[in-house]
């Protein structure tokens, strides 16, 4: 990491509450009061938040910058009410785009509305900051300063990339500008200090939940910093950025990727996949069952050295089994699946392999939208690949593609 300053608030500093300024009050106000009507809202549209690695929040030094991956619009309000569970919860600015309706009116409404917590920025098609608006570069530059002097004062930011939401299901490249511009502060091109980060996997379970609503599971990881890297001789500065962007977002998919949980539905997905890949497009129930659970026995016996998240680590056996039971239900409600006879069930293939445009995938085909996550996990994780490729009697997972 070389002689890098790793930007820490000084205790000396600190603030007390009431010593605050105006806009430190407002946030901290803000958080309290909406973390408190979220969580009595928040069963309309999500059954269940499960977090894991809070303790990895108050082991960090403040100021933190958290990178979570995007699933949707519902991410910060599943995960504000988590905000008020940590102890002594900091002041945060989450960084977002200022368009997110895209209707002018709404977002300005939306935009005043949240102001005590949002840092709100303009959409950077490109990464060649020279190839974008100057407008939209000016003014993302302005807020990017204004985030690290709010960090600086030992405050939290958030970001939640672009490029990580409107996938279908594996975690694309990260739209890299801003969360690599916040990682660290350089004046005059030289590195002044870099930022305490926490990667956040964010997973939505599209296929457990009832009424149409979903799930979702976030785990905390370690700290980690990045370290820009050094110019090359004769290297332009925009060669430099898209070079040292390029390599930061490789670290920070990897982490998030790494921090996503492994669910049912990816489970049984991929074992229907296999099924129709090797016999047809008929299978039994009990079968399908006894898959997940060797699926699941044989994942909680890796030993990589590498953290792995299932999800049912979160509930005993009797909820993991009502869980099946709802699984199969919404697969014939969603019409992936019907009844053959009366042990047989048939899959819908022309429902269950759709591909729909990324960003409608989400809603017009959750299942593979579910499947393709788990592929990205064992694309990225050796032994989660072995692992189930064992247990669902796969010879080459390589073959299964992401579309």
């Amino acid at each position: 990491m070389g002689d890098y300053k790793i930007l820490e608030f000084e205790e000396d500093k600190s603030l007390s509450y009431e010593k605050q300024d105006d806009y430190l009050i407002k946030n901290c106000n803000f958080l309290h009061r909406h973390a408190k009507l979220v969580k009595l809202l928040r069963p309309i549209w999500c059954e269940n938040v499960f977090v894991n690695g809070l303790e990895n929040i108050n082991s960090t030094k403040k100021p933190i910058l958290f990178i979570l991956n995007h699933r949707g619009y519902y991410d910060i309000l599943d995960l504000l009410p988590v905000w008020s569970e940590i102890s002594n919860p900091p002041a945060i600015s989450i960084v977002g785009r200022d368009n997110y309706t895209k209707i002018k009116s709404l977002d300005f409404l939306f935009n005043s509305y949240i102001s005590p917590v949002l840092s709100s920025i303009k959409r950077i098609s490109t990464d060649n900051l020279y190839d974008s608006d100057k407008e939209q570069r000016e003014h993302n530059e302005k807020r990017m300063i204004q985030v690290q002097e709010f960090m600086e004062n030992g405050s939290c930011s958030a970001i939640l990339p672009e490029g990580t939401s409107r996938t279908n299901g594996a975690i694309n490249n990260l739209k890299k500008w801003g969360v690599w511009r916040l990682s660290h502060k350089r004046e005059k091109g030289d590195v002044k200090y870099i930022v305490n980060l926490l990667p956040v996997g964010n997973t939505s379970e599209l296929m457990l939940s009832k009424w149409n609503r979903h799930l979702t599971y976030a785990n905390v990881g370690k700290e980690f910093h990045y370290a820009p890297s050094e110019f090359f001789e004769g290297e332009t500065l925009d060669e430099y950025f898209k070079r040292d962007m390029n390599n930061f977002s490789s670290i920070v998919k990897n982490k998030l990727i790494e921090l996503q949980t492994i669910t049912m539905s990816q489970i049984g997905g991929l074992y229907l996949t296999k099924i129709f890949n090797q016999v047809g497009d008929l299978f039994g129930k009990d079968g399908l069952s006894r898959a997940i659970n060797e699926s699941y026995n044989r994942l909680n016996e890796i030993a990589d050295n590498r953290s792995l998240f299932l999800d049912n680590n979160f509930l005993n056996e009797f909820e993991t089994r009502e869980m099946f039971e709802r699984y199969f239900s919404n697969l014939k409600k969603q019409e992936y699946i019907s009844s053959f006879d009366d042990v047989l069930h048939q899959i819908n293939i022309n429902h269950f392999f759709e591909i729909p445009d990324n960003s409608h995938y989400k809603k017009e085909n959750p299942q593979r939208y579910m499947i393709n996550g788990l592929l990205d996990i064992a694309k990225n994780r050796p032994a989660v690949k072995r692992s189930l490729e064992a247990s669902l009697n796969i010879p080459d997972l390589n073959k299964f593609e992401i579309r």
